[in-house]
């Protein structure tokens, strides 16, 4: 059985992101989840929050980039790298960039961000872990649709 769907979607935020920052972290430091083990810097990306725009042509996603490290002068830096490398992504302080990601059925997809925003500067949060330090950067991404056939 299959089910009619629209010809077009919305690139993953998430993997957007996760992409446009391996080549700043390598593979083993950014992602959607911070294994136990991992290796310090971390990131980690989350969406936390979006909407649609009326006409269903623009998503616009708040993107969480949790930066680790092992002491509270390493986190920051990192962040700030991670910051600087966000800054990078597109509009409106640089020109658009393309971005290849790896979707969940192994395809790839190169997607252009329309606008990234700094929603949230680098702040320092608290860490169960006392041995881990974090600072936490929200930024704005705006992503039109993308054909899905």
């Amino acid at each position: 059985m299959s089910a009619a769907l629209i010809p077009y979607a919305f690139p993953s935020v998430t993997r957007v992101v996760i992409a446009w920052l391996l080549p700043l972290c390598g593979p083993g430091g950014v992602g959607a989840r911070r294994p136990d083990a991992a290796v310090l810097p971390y990131r980690l990306v989350t969406t936390v929050a979006g909407h649609e725009t009326p006409e269903k042509v623009k998503q616009c996603a708040t993107v969480s980039v949790h930066t680790f490290g092992d002491s509270y002068d390493s986190a920051e830096q990192a962040a700030q790298i991670t910051h600087q490398r966000m800054l990078l992504m597109g509009p409106p302080t640089y020109g658009p960039q393309q971005i290849t990601i790896t979707n969940g059925d192994g395809s790839t997809q190169t997607v252009v961000p329309d606008c990234v925003t700094t929603s949230q500067i680098p702040v320092w949060h608290d860490y169960e872990d006392e041995l881990i330090y974090r600072f936490v950067a929200r930024y704005d991404i705006d992503m039109r649709v993308v054909s899905n056939r």
